[in-house]
């Protein structure tokens, strides 16, 4: 099995530190990108697919919502377990899968450190081909 391998797409820089900060207080490093096509390049360039994709919804270029609908039609890709993180509650997005994993961007560190223990069990018990 390859070590887990997280990337998320974030670009504010503070969100960014802090889901990395949390993902680090339980001895995991995570890869930021700015935006999906960023995303996207790392993809198409790595051997080893992560193990766990996590996407902001509201980003520049292209949101959230339309990288998470690139990966699943893409078959390398689509088996990579997605998790969404955003500020705005799925429901107000009207875009979202009721199935697919959304969290709301918490206000606090400890918040976080919750985030992380799901997203984790996620990335472990979805490996990707």
């Amino acid at each position: 099995m390859n070590p887990t391998k997280i990337y998320y797409v974030e670009d504010d820089r503070d969100d960014a530190e802090l889901l990395t900060d949390a993902f680090a207080g339980v001895g995991y490093g995570i890869t930021v990108f700015p935006n999906p096509v960023e995303l996207f390049h790392a993809l198409h360039a790595d051997e080893f697919l992560p193990t766990l994709i996590i996407l902001d919804i509201n980003l520049p270029v292209m949101d959230g919502i339309e990288a998470l609908h690139l990966l699943k039609v893409e078959p390398k890709f689509k088996r990579i377990p997605v998790a969404l993180l955003s500020t705005t509650p799925a429901s107000a997005t009207g875009k979202v899968d009721e199935r697919q994993l959304v969290f709301l961007k918490p206000t606090e560190y400890h918040e976080y450190e919750k985030i992380v223990t799901r997203l984790l069990s996620l990335s472990e018990s979805e490996q990707p081909m």
